[in-house]
């Protein structure tokens, strides 16, 4: 749900930096390599391949779907973790959960922590009333936004890997999907956006940036 030309290093007019400096400094993906869904995008980054040969392309996972990533698909953290790299996902998983075959720690990830699904609330950690909030399969009730959250795991987790072995960790935030919802001070800092979903986004959009930072 990032616009294209939502980040500073496209023109946009909300501040990224550290966005930014990964685009200047680190190589841009310019090319179709995403489409304006999450499950195929997901999908394509995780296996390499072309959502549409197996099933992920028209659609994403649904909370009541019972479909996932056929587990047939060889997944980057198993390349990863036979390599003996430690490995862990932070953040949106969203290619299936209805088996455990479908779940990120059945592919590749010694450790996750973050949701299944798509949207949840920033706050409860919810979604259509069930908790959508994990670490390595047990439920997690905690308070704070979850953009915070997950940058503190993600941060914690580079903290306490072990040094002398090499680490492949994927942080997918779900900021900036919806429900539009930020920190108060943070929407404070764009009240001269006169647009209330604007000030919201923008106030996500920063949030973000500064996890990444």
């Amino acid at each position: 749900d990032l616009g294209w030309r939502d980040t500073g290093f496209q023109g946009g007019d909300i501040p990224t930096p550290n966005i930014d400096r990964i685009a200047h400094e680190g190589v841009r993906f310019s090319r179709f390599y995403c489409t304006p869904l999450c499950t195929p995008t997901r999908a394509s980054l995780m296996t390499g391949r072309s959502p549409m040969r197996y099933g992920l392309v028209y659609s994403v996972v649904r909370p009541w779907s019972h479909y996932g990533l056929p587990a047939d698909e060889h997944v980057m953290a198993e390349t990863f973790k036979a390599a003996g790299y430690q490995t862990a996902i932070i953040g949106k998983w969203h290619l299936g959960h209805a088996h455990k075959s479908h779940l990120p720690n059945r592919r590749g990830f010694d450790h996750f922590y973050g949701h299944l699904n798509a949207e949840i609330d920033y706050y409860t950690h919810t979604e259509y009333g069930g908790l959508d909030w994990q670490r390595n399969g047990a439920g997690v009730r905690e308070e704070g936004y979850t953009t915070d959250l997950l940058a503190d795991e993600a941060v914690r987790w580079l903290g306490n890997r072990d040094r002398g072995r090499p680490f492949f960790l994927y942080l997918a935030f779900n900021a900036v999907h919806s429900p539009l919802q930020a920190p108060a001070q943070l929407v404070e800092k764009y009240a001269g956006i006169p647009n209330k979903s604007r000030r919201l986004y923008a106030a996500m959009l920063d949030s973000m940036d500064s996890a990444i930072g």
